[in-house]
């Protein structure tokens, strides 16, 4: 297994697979929230490429360093 960003159209298997098995912070409208700085990750099978699942990364600075976090006001993914 390996994780990688979702590149287009993967998006809308993340979302299948979060509607069924995640939560409210995991939903298409929650996510759209943060817009370019949200970064959707997905966990893939190495030989079959198929996403397994997926989780979401907030791009943030601070003192104007660069770093990833679980995105404000979303207390788990």
């Amino acid at each position: 297994m390996y994780v990688r960003e979702l590149k287009a159209g993967e998006p809308e298997n993340f979302f299948e697979i979060a509607q069924q098995h995640g939560n409210i912070f995991t939903t298409k409208e929650w996510v759209s929230i943060y817009g370019s700085n949200l970064m959707l990750m997905g966990l893939f099978t190495k030989k079959a490429d198929k996403l397994l699942g997926g989780f979401c990364l907030y791009k943030d600075r601070k003192f104007g360093i660069p770093y990833l976090r679980t995105p404000p006001f979303t207390p788990h993914i």
